[in-house]
């Protein structure tokens, strides 16, 4: 299995989830997010004129499926140093210049995670004997008899897993 190119967003609210999980396994019950505005212009990060809103919206655009395409097609539409892209990391768009819009594809990951499973209680790990990467947290319903599972690989590598 090949994982196409992901944008940014994506990877940050998987990360999010992922290090969510992890202080739920080390018993850590609430968790604060301290970037859920971003600080700048979601569309314009002042003299570079790129921002990181116009960058996600030229991803979702792109339809070219190969491999690397999408990251090299939006390079132009980054924001090109570090402050601006420091600034435009939340979860919404600025609430005064833009009223919060648009909400990142990060804050999707957060919510469906939440939605999902806001009747569930984290109740631990279970084991893949064929590769320690993955990662299978268990979650069981407060008041029903059912539980659900998220599963993720924790690498760095945008790469796929065979024979799983």
């Amino acid at each position: 299995m090949i994982i196409p190119d992901r944008h940014r967003g994506d990877i940050k609210g998987a990360m999010l989830i992922r290090a969510a999980i992890t202080m739920m396994g080390i018993g850590v019950t609430m968790l604060n997010y301290y970037g859920t505005e971003c600080e700048s212009d979601f569309f314009h990060t002042g003299v570079y004129g790129a921002g990181a809103g116009t960058e996600m919206f030229k991803w979702q655009e792109m339809t070219d499926t190969t491999i690397g395409a999408k990251v090299d097609a939006i390079e132009q539409y980054e924001c090109p140093y570090s402050r601006g892209g420091f600034a435009a990391m939340g979860i919404f768009g600025n609430l005064l210049t833009n009223g919060a819009y648009p909400i990142t594809q990060s804050y999707w990951w957060i919510s469906t995670f939440r939605n999902r499973l806001k009747d569930y209680v984290f109740t631990g790990y279970k084991n893949h004997s064929s590769d320690s990467k993955i990662i299978i947290a268990c979650f069981k319903h407060s008041t029903l008899n059912k539980g659900a599972y998220v599963v993720y690989y924790n690498d760095s590598i945008n790469t796929g897993i065979t024979d799983v």
